[in-house]
């Protein structure tokens, strides 16, 4: 090192000490950023400041170099303010005796306290199940304005944050006691926050995700809960006092047991599109993805899970091929929801009697075209009123009958197949009741029978 520069750094820490009561931790902390790598710790750091300037001021006065009242006046304030047995000792052989002052005051002594949280923090994590975890904190402001005060004072640019060294260190600690488990800091399991104000530990537990597909098995029932608009989700007569519109929805049906098992507090419910509340969901189901938040259990059996479930919405739902997942799955099935294509099985009324060549003929016409959709008025109240285009690939007549027909389409995600069928008083073109000329067309039932894979598993 420079001659100059450690001249600068002794004095430094001279300086420090003589105007400020401090620990080896917040000393040594001004310097995190020298000496970096290796086992070395911020108390190792002021350890060895405050050793080196103890052996040079004692040399002084061995060597009658100097003031000797100022080096003694030195040794006292490394003994004093910087709470270091050696200096006291040292004082002791010239006659001296002195008293070591107590409270740093720039942690107020939380940085000597950084076992006992580490044994809390332990003891916390130990109440839930995790792979991996990392360490928060919070501080009082007046520690973190301590330090800044201490930095711009003495012109200190090699140091790093309290917050960084106190979580770091008691993270080191917990790591030691927890077989199996590391630190994660992109994205962790669970954060594991040590109030120094209140004294205490707070869990904040990352959600758990998990990946599935459910089939829809009778119709009635909506994908999520709705809010009855009467009461506003309050309780009234014509929601039976329940605050929903429908007794039941899929949503509740697949997370009130996962919550239960997990030991979580809520789940949110993720779906690649939805059906109608009249539609089944049938042949391969809908991908889904549920966010339990704040799940106290994380191992668990995921084929358990849907037996559970199975068994709790029987003959209503079946939930399968469950996996464990993240929050990047939530993405990426809710953007390819209006890309992937969906194939519908369609019970179609004719108001009129048609030709059935003019039935087979709409085969040719709605196969692979693009038709105009705009907002159905059915959920113009909560959709923006615009204009989409959706591509229909494949329409194929399946049996013609005494009220019409059914046909099997396969279209873009996004379509609104009951208005391409019935026109919607225009909004949509081309619709197979335009196709009929104009005649009145309507869909009685709808099953979706395939959501493609492809771009979402």
């Amino acid at each position: 090192m420079d001659n100059l520069v450690h001249l600068m750094i002794i004095e430094t820490v001279k300086k420090i000490l003589q105007e400020n009561i401090i620990c080896n931790n917040c000393l040594g902390r001004q310097f995190a950023l020298l000496i970096t790598g290796g086992k070395i710790t911020n108390y190792d750091r002021g350890l060895s400041l405050k050793s080196y300037l103890l052996m040079e001021t004692h040399s002084k006065i061995l060597n009658n170099i100097g003031d000797q009242d100022e080096n003694i006046d030195i040794i006292k304030k490394i003994a004093e303010n910087g709470m270091f047995q050696p200096a006291v000792t040292t004082l002791e052989k010239f006659g001296i005796n002195i008293e070591i002052k107590k409270g740093c005051t720039i942690c107020k002594g939380i940085m000597n306290k950084i076992p006992y949280y580490a044994d809390k923090v332990k003891e916390k994590l130990e109440t839930v199940q995790f792979n991996n975890f990392l360490v928060g904190s919070k501080f009082n402001s007046e520690i973190i304005e301590n330090e800044d005060r201490l930095r711009a004072k003495y012109q200190l640019k090699w140091g790093e944050t309290i917050k960084g060294e106190f979580n770091r260190e008691v993270g080191k600690i917990v790591l030691k006691g927890l077989k199996g488990k590391f630190v994660e800091f992109n994205n962790p399991e669970v954060v594991a926050v040590v109030n120094t104000i209140k004294d205490e530990i707070e869990l904040n537990i990352n959600p758990l995700f998990i990946y599935g597909r459910y089939l829809k098995l009778i119709r009635g029932i909506p994908q999520t809960h709705w809010i009855c608009k009467n009461c506003n989700g309050l309780g009234c007569e014509e929601c039976n006092y329940k605050g929903y519109k429908y007794e039941t929805s899929i949503e509740e049906l697949i997370t009130k047991k996962v919550i239960e098992i997990c030991e979580g507090t809520d789940a949110k419910f993720h779906g690649a599109g939805r059906e109608d509340i009249d539609a089944l969901m049938l042949g391969t189901g809908r991908p889904f993805v549920i966010e339990i938040r704040a799940p106290k259990k994380r191992f668990i059996d995921l084929k358990k899970v849907e037996k559970v479930v199975n068994e709790y919405a029987e003959n209503k739902i079946i939930i399968k091929d469950l996996e464990f997942s993240d929050k990047y799955r939530v993405r990426k099935i809710k953007a390819n929801s209006q890309l992937v294509n969906k194939t519908y099985r369609a019970k179609i009324e004719i108001k009129s009697k048609v030709d059935p060549e003019q039935i087979y003929e709409l085969e040719k016409k709605f196969s692979n075209v693009i038709i105009e959709q705009r907002t159905p008025l059915r959920v113009l109240h909560r959709r923006v009123n615009k204009i989409r285009k959706k591509r229909i690939y494949s329409f194929k007549i399946d049996e013609i009958t005494d009220y019409g027909f059914i046909a099997i389409i396969t279209s873009q995600g996004g379509t609104y197949i009951k208005e391409l069928i019935s026109g919607d008083n225009g909004r949509t073109r081309p619709s197979v009741s335009e196709s009929l000329g104009n005649i009145e067309c309507n869909v009685l039932e709808l099953d979706v029978i395939i959501v493609d894979t492809i771009s979402i598993d």
